[in-house]
């Protein structure tokens, strides 16, 4: 079983993400939200029965085991949170651009490479989903046979 982390509690990942990983639940454990918004937070960890909850993201990404990591967030945020991911050695799925300007987006690039993480972007939520999940669990296969 794939375990999930998630980073960001809006309405874009509430109303998309949440639900659509929620379906693969034969196959992905939804393990850890992390959330400024106590609120927001108290709302997912509830509705999808989190069994871990954080409102810093580095904390979650040093004590959680985590396969990949959802991060759903506006793009003017979501950089320093998703290279925290990379060098954390997380996969990574985002749904913005990682950063606003060429030169951050190119150390986004650099630093998967570096890392040998996977970052998805979203391009199809029902065709993400398929391909972030069979690439994930071919890879634990992999790691076990």
């Amino acid at each position: 079983m794939l375990k999930a982390g998630f980073i960001g509690a809006g309405g874009r990942s509430q109303g998309a993400h949440y639900p659509s990983v929620n379906r693969l639940e034969e196959d992905v454990e939804m393990s850890a939200a992390c959330e400024l918004d106590e609120g927001k937070l108290e709302q997912v960890a509830t509705k999808y029965e989190f069994p871990h909850t954080f409102t810093d993201h580095r904390k979650m990404l040093d004590t959680m085991d985590l396969d990949v990591v959802y991060c759903v967030m506006n793009e003017k945020w979501i950089l320093q949170p998703a290279l925290d991911c990379l060098n954390a050695g997380k996969h990574l799925f985002i749904e913005k651009p990682p950063g606003q300007q060429a030169k951050k987006r190119n150390n986004y690039w650099m630093l998967q490479l570096r890392t040998m993480s996977i970052a998805w972007s979203d391009f199809n939520a029902d065709l993400q989903l398929s391909l972030a999940k069979q690439y994930v669990v071919s890879q634990k296969r992999d790691l076990f046979h």
